[in-house]
């Protein structure tokens, strides 16, 4: 299964959770993969988690 697939007969609850966290997800994968292959110095992608997690917080009350 690849990045964005998700698998079958998730619940929807699950799926709701999933849809909303998977973009910050990417973003500190992504990080945290060259932090440990390419260099410790690797800086912290905060603008784009910002950016991932633009509307999330908004959503939660939702």
């Amino acid at each position: 299964m690849g990045r964005g697939a998700r698998p079958v007969a998730v619940p929807p609850g699950i799926a709701a959770l999933v849809d909303r966290h998977a973009r910050a997800s990417l973003v500190l994968d992504d990080f945290f993969t060259a932090l440990l292959t390419h260099s410790r110095r690797t800086p912290y992608p905060a603008d784009r988690l910002r950016q991932a997690l633009d509307g999330v917080t908004a959503s939660r009350g939702a």
